[in-house]
C-alpha cells in the first residue's frame, strides 16, 4: 500500500518488519529503499539479513543510538533523579514493576 517512491525506516524493533517481505519489496521495486538498525536475528551478521545486505537500496547500521556520550549522560540523570525522587517519598516516573 506504500508509494513506490516510499523509504521505510525501522529503528524499533526486528520483528516488526518481515524481512523476507521487505528484500521481495527493495528487489521488485514496490518501495524505493528502507535503512533499519534492528533484525529479526541479533546480533546482527550477514548470514541472517535475509539477503538484505545484497541490495543497493537498502542501509544498515548498527543500533546503537543510546551508546553516545549525550545519551549516557542523559541516562545517568534519569536514574538519578528517579533514585531520589524515591528516597524523598515522590512518585516514580516511568516505572515498570
Amino acid at each position: 500500500m506504500m508509494k513506490s517512491s516510499a523509504i521505510l525506516i525501522n529503528m524499533s524493533r526486528g520483528y516488526v518488519v518481515n524481512e523476507g517481505d521487505l528484500y521481495n519489496s527493495l528487489r521488485e521495486g514496490w518501495i524505493a529503499s528502507a535503512a533499519s538498525d534492528v533484525f529479526q536475528v541479533e546480533p546482527v551478521n550477514r548470514k541472517c539479513m535475509n539477503r538484505l545486505d545484497e541490495l543497493d537500496n537498502f542501509i544498515a547500521t548498527p543500533h546503537i543510538g543510546g551508546s553516545t556520550i549525550e545519551a549516557q549522560i542523559e541516562i545517568c540523570k534519569c536514574a538519578i533523579d528517579q533514585l531520589a525522587n524515591y528516597f524523598d517519598g515522590y512518585k516514580i516516573e516511568n516505572r515498570v514493576c
